[in-house]
């Protein structure tokens, strides 16, 4: 009997739970920022954040899996690559989002206070 197919609708819910879930960190987020600005190789991301390289390494290990980021070697230094530049939209739009969140908050404050 032929295998039933995965349903496509499916699928693609998971990969964006997984890319939800990679986008779940600030540091991540601020990594995503610096990679899609400037061209800076794995050993100047710690320097740019003001992070420890072993957290850029692991938070890079997390955007490479959910295939937002490829890492590409030139010489002896290793670059990030952003593979889908459509996430810094997804980004703006929680950044809108944030802004809304923190207007109600204040909002709510006001009428309280």
């Amino acid at each position: 009997m032929p295998r039933k197919t995965a349903d496509p609708r499916a699928a693609l819910g998971v990969l964006s739970a997984r890319i939800l879930q990679a986008l779940a960190h600030p540091i991540r987020i601020s990594l995503l920022r610096a990679i899609a600005e400037c061209s800076h190789c794995q050993c100047e991301l710690s320097r740019v954040l003001g992070k420890h390289p072993v957290d850029i390494s692991r938070h890079l290990s997390v955007l490479i899996r959910a295939g937002l980021v490829e890492l590409e070697k030139k010489g002896t230094r290793t670059y990030p690559r952003l593979l889908v530049p459509e996430v810094m939209d997804l980004l703006a739009v929680a950044e809108h989002a944030a802004r809304g969140v923190v207007r109600q908050q204040a909002y709510q404050a006001g009428r309280m206070g």
